[in-house]
């Protein structure tokens, strides 16, 4: 919602998206509100009447406008941050700001689990029929294709915690045990 103000003493109309409480910070508080709209559109039609009403007042814009970028440019913009890395700091900003959060309350059609399934089998992500094993000394999960003949030190399975974790939802420590 954009709100027209009226700053009287200093001569000046502000049309301004912006919190009242940035407004008394950046423009003061002596200030009276005249109109608030709702539609953008509308809001060069409502400046010029304004201007006719008050000629000696100065206006000020201050609100949010979506730029259009070209697809020119928006690809210049994309080559010229590849091959970038992002600080440590706004990594962690980033990882803190999605924290808790999943798909965004989305689930996947059929049709995109198949288009998914069918990406992760040309990269070789599913294994076929091969069966997992547990090094307890070395706490290591792998997956063999021949069950029979183990590495030394491995035995049939996954690690028990894993299997207690999707039990329980969370990993107990073995201490509590």
């Amino acid at each position: 919602m954009i709100h027209i103000y009226s700053f009287a003493s200093q001569k000046m109309l502000l049309f301004s998206d912006h919190t009242k409480e940035k407004i008394n910070q950046k423009y003061g508080h002596k200030y009276e509100i005249l109109n608030s709209i709702k539609d953008k559109n509308s809001l060069h039609f409502l400046k010029e009447k304004m201007q006719r009403q008050c000629p000696t007042f100065m206006i000020v814009e201050d609100y949010y406008v979506k730029k259009v970028v070209s697809e020119e440019t928006k690809k210049k913009m994309r080559l010229s941050q590849l091959g970038k890395k992002k600080p440590d700091w706004v990594k962690n900003k980033i990882s803190k700001s999605r924290a808790g959060k999943g798909n965004h309350n989305k689930k996947h059609t059929l049709e995109t689990k198949k288009r998914i399934a069918s990406k992760r089998i040309d990269r070789g992500d599913i294994i076929g029929n091969k069966k997992y094993i547990y090094n307890p000394s070395t706490d290591q999960e792998r997956r063999v294709a021949d069950i029979i003949n183990l590495p030394p030190g491995f035995r049939k399975g996954r690690d028990p915690e894993v299997i207690e974790m999707w039990q329980y939802g969370s990993l107990r420590s073995r201490n509590s045990k």
